[in-house]
């Protein structure tokens, strides 16, 4: 559609003629330029204004040095509507041979087309539709068109920068990385096999990030080289356990014991800087009787000292109602309703779901 209306110029220059016509020029060639950008947008490809020349298959040229535009994983369309992933380019003058992969390059190429993708990026979605025309105005469907690598994502994203192990719950990164790791992040690596992982804290000291991290009692950092290292923010990335197992330890306040234990369940999940457990145990009482009996949590929580608790099921001779609360970084109390002392003996049952921030 036009932009410019030129029967507004109808006044005339000192030589007489008509300052329409000197500039209808002018505004023809903005207005083609103008439709030339919208058609651009709708497409979302630009044509390759170079000459470009089959070469087999997997490859063309392109004339000048164009290294800078055909960068790996950009999408190209060819003359016959395919399109093909570009791998890799190199300019030897006077021309830049491009390589696909994903695609191949027809026989009869007379042009190609450059899909507009954020610069830098790869595999990005590109933000077009069909083109609908109402009243002259153009505008776009609301499907938008994806590209083959966003539409197989799987929710990890490249960390792109080295993971160094530190302890079987850390490992460090070179500069301050902080912001890119918050609690609750969840970290995919390859030693030998995947593992997975939850950031539950980070540190700074120049020159490195100290990432803390755990797997429970699923997974733990080896001592040696890490690869395909990842990071995801996502709820669900693809094979992210849903539960992570943990082994409590158990102790019990005064010289009450707990032993002969059985852990029914103890397994956790970690949301933003939440922690979330299901947890049920039975063990046998001894030594002098006494309130709590006491498990190590599978994170450290942040509000400690009898500052946060909730209720929990107790059987001591028979279900009733009960209490946990966090005492210090390696125990959470549980304990009966009314605080009285257990009885000593078997089948001693704590049970609880709860979650508490980390």
């Amino acid at each position: 559609m036009a932009l410019i209306d030129n029967s507004l110029f109808t006044q005339t220059n000192p030589s007489g003629s008509s300052l329409r016509t000197d500039h209808a020029e002018q505004h023809t060639a903005l207005n083609n330029e103008t439709n030339s950008v919208e058609d651009t947008l709708v497409q979302g490809y630009v044509r390759e204004s170079a000459t470009v020349t089959y070469v087999s298959a997997s490859s063309f040229t392109v004339s000048g040095d164009v290294t800078a535009i055909y960068t790996a994983s950009r999408i190209v369309r060819f003359s016959d509507g395919t399109t093909g992933i570009v791998s890799s380019s190199s300019y030897s003058s006077p021309n830049t041979t491009i390589n696909i992969v994903s695609g191949t390059v027809p026989s009869t190429l007379s042009y190609v087309d450059i899909a507009i993708q954020p610069k830098g990026g790869t595999n990005q979605i590109v933000d077009v539709g069909t083109a609908q025309t109402i009243t002259g105005v153009k505008t776009f469907s609301a499907a938008p068109v994806m590209s083959a690598g966003i539409a197989s994502w799987d929710g990890w994203m490249p960390a792109n920068e080295t993971w160094t192990y530190a302890s079987a719950t850390s490992f460090t990164v070179s500069g301050d990385v902080t912001a890119k790791y918050p609690k609750g992040t969840k970290i995919r690596l390859t030693q030998t096999t995947p593992k997975y992982f939850y950031v539950i804290g980070t540190s700074y000291a120049s020159p490195n990030t100290t990432v803390t991290i755990t797997g429970g009692s699923d997974y733990t950092l080896a001592n040696a080289a890490v690869t395909d290292n990842r990071y995801s923010y996502a709820s669900t990335p693809q094979g992210f356990p849903d539960w992570f197992n943990w082994t409590p330890t158990y102790s019990c306040s005064g010289s009450m014991t707990y032993t002969s234990v059985t852990t029914n369940v103890a397994k956790f999940k970690v949301i933003g800087s939440a922690c979330f457990v299901e947890f049920g145990a039975r063990g046998t009482t001894g030594g002098t009787a006494d309130i709590y009996i006491m498990i190590s949590p599978p994170i450290i929580p942040v509000n400690l000292s009898f500052t946060i608790g909730g209720g929990a099921v107790i059987y001591d001779g028979g279900a009733m109602a009960g209490c946990w609360h966090a005492q210090n970084s390696t125990q959470i109390n549980f304990y009966k309703y009314n605080s009285s002392s257990w009885s000593l003996g078997p089948t001693k049952d704590i049970k609880a779901n709860f979650f508490y921030s980390i």
